[in-house]
């Protein structure tokens, strides 16, 4: 049904899945319940998560750039960006590059690899207004960088607008930043149909895995 063996997801707290728990429903990230989908129809596929909560493009590139590309992936994700804007400084240069890298280096293997943009994060609307309008302009950017790699790479890139333009609180965890269980979920939802119109390729999910996506 698809054609990967080694899915390697590389990213910060999004790719970890960090966020709130919702009763009833698994709490597992985005690369979790992607993975255990693809090994429904592909058992003996590999996956291996090298994501880490807190991390900037720059951190994400230096510490899980090596690693995932000695493991050979033929299929990556990479989302990048949210620790880049929050942060207390904000260079759209340096973290275009940072992807750059990052993407180049997966294209060169061939790999078919996925990114997201990034959401206009709930957080926003509590900030004094000067600071929450500099955070949308930052995400603004960060986004049309991440568009712009995505369709040179040809990579599969996921629209977060959706998912927090309008604001829905049963989405989000309590901190303004993290999606919770439902949220991931329903995102995981979107990325494998972005990712079967894309990659040209069937994911089904099976009963138990549809009550985890």
């Amino acid at each position: 049904m698809h054609p990967w063996r080694h899915y390697v997801a590389m990213g910060d707290s999004f790719t970890v899945g960090l966020g709130d728990g919702v009763e009833g429903i698994e709490p597992l990230g985005v690369a979790d319940r992607l993975a255990a989908a693809l090994r429904l129809s592909h058992a003996g596929l590999q996956y291996t998560n090298l994501a880490q909560p807190g991390l900037s493009s720059a951190e994400i590139r230096d510490r899980q750039l090596e690693p995932a590309l000695a493991l050979k992936p033929d299929l990556v994700s990479i989302v990048a960006g949210g620790n880049d804007i929050l942060g207390r400084t904000w260079d759209p240069k340096g973290f275009e590059a940072n992807l750059g890298q990052m993407f180049e280096a997966f294209a060169c293997l061939d790999a078919t690899l996925a990114t997201a943009t990034l959401p206009k994060f709930p957080l926003l609307a509590s900030l004094p207004g000067p600071i929450g309008l500099r955070l949308h302009r930052h995400i603004t950017t960060a986004n049309a960088i991440i568009q712009r790699l995505a369709s040179k790479y040809r990579a599969i890139c996921l629209d977060m607008a959706p998912l927090s333009t309008p604001f829905d609180p049963a989405l989000w965890s309590s901190d303004g930043i993290h999606p919770n269980a439902r949220g991931y979920l329903e995102i995981t939802s979107r990325l494998i149909q972005r990712i079967e119109c894309e990659a040209g390729v069937c994911i089904p999910t099976g009963e138990r895995i549809s009550r985890m996506i």
